[in-house]
């Protein structure tokens, strides 16, 4: 998570400012990204990143390509 980031979460609410940082690197329906990417682009470790997109992936928000395992909108 980016400092400005942990300065906008209120108590408690990490999580899903983390889970919107990961929804913003898909702007503008961006390039289909790895959670090695997301782990890159938002400073957490790969497990965090994967473990948030597969959050948003169950939830609808996020699909996964079959045979990359790459993310996208």
């Amino acid at each position: 998570m980016t400092e400005a980031a942990a300065v906008r979460a209120p108590g408690g609410a990490q999580a899903v400012q983390r889970a919107l940082d990961v929804l913003h690197c898909f702007h503008d329906n961006g390039p289909d990204l790895s959670a090695s990417d997301l782990a890159r682009r938002l400073a957490l470790s790969v497990s965090t990143a994967h473990r948030l997109a597969r959050t948003l992936l169950a939830a609808g928000f996020l699909e996964q390509d079959a045979h990359t395992s790459r993310y996208r909108l």
